[in-house]
């Protein structure tokens, strides 16, 4: 019982995840269009922002010679885990 509530809930909020982020690169390919469109333009395809992911989701990562592979990717991930888990700890009222 608890198991299932436990996957329910992770499988939510990573499908909220993947369709927040959807929605927010087709929100903002949209807005590109409408600005473009105000200043008398044609303006990019409301799919730019799905290939600028893409594109940036393909390019090499440069490692220096001395630095520790696993270390040097991880810490931009480590950095962020650490700023959110200060903000939860934060009162909100």
């Amino acid at each position: 019982m608890i198991g299932e509530l436990l996957f329910k809930t992770v499988v939510g909020s990573i499908l909220i995840s993947i369709f927040a982020i959807l929605f927010g690169l087709l929100f903002k390919g949209i807005d590109r269009k409408l600005v473009a469109r105000m200043q008398g333009r044609v303006g990019p395809p409301i799919r730019q922002p799905f290939l600028d992911a893409i594109k940036l989701m393909n390019k090499e990562t440069i490692v220096p010679e001395n630095a520790v592979k696993w270390m040097y990717n991880a810490s931009p991930i480590i950095c962020l885990a650490a700023s959110i888990i200060l903000l939860l700890y934060i009162p909100i009222a």
